[in-house]
């Protein structure tokens, strides 16, 4: 394969016989609670493309109402991520656009995409007390996120 290919193209020298899929599509983010209560959305827009196993996923969305304990996590991945152990490297993301959140200064959020699923959680880190998941409390009732997902799927 020679250069980039978009939905046609010749292959030739390492590629040999295997062609890459590629899907472009949409996909609907949802937040939820580990109490497994659901945050009222006002937005929820998501886009991906899919290159072979390899997922690129978009999301923003933004909330009206989240009052839910445990760590906060988004649902609606639109296709299952690898089958990976807990020792093995997952696959995630970060935070492009934040507004309306109730975080400290100096806070990086993360995502880290669960091995075996649909979702993934928020983690936020600073130099203080490291990585530890994102509550609801701190998306709060105004909060919006943008953000990018790179992840293998086992599809």
């Amino acid at each position: 394969m020679s250069g980039i290919i978009g939905k046609a193209g010749t292959k030739s020298g390492i590629v040999g016989a295997t062609l890459l899929s590629c899907d472009i599509g949409t996909w609907t983010p949802a937040f939820f609670g580990d109490s497994g209560c659901a945050a009222t959305m006002n937005v929820q827009k998501g886009q991906f493309t899919k290159i072979g196993k390899l997922v690129l996923a978009e999301f923003e969305a933004s909330v009206s109402a989240f009052s839910c304990s445990g760590a906060t996590h988004c649902t609606g991945l639109p296709f299952k991520s690898a089958k990976q152990t807990a020792s093995e490297w997952v696959m995630g993301g970060w935070i492009t656009y934040g507004s309306g959140l109730s975080v400290n200064n100096g806070i990086n959020i993360q995502c880290h995409i669960e091995p075996n699923a649909y979702h993934f959680y928020f983690r936020k880190w600073d130099t203080s007390t490291g990585t530890n998941n994102l509550p609801p409390g701190e998306v709060s009732a105004d909060g919006s996120l943008v953000g990018t997902l790179v992840y293998q799927t086992q599809e």
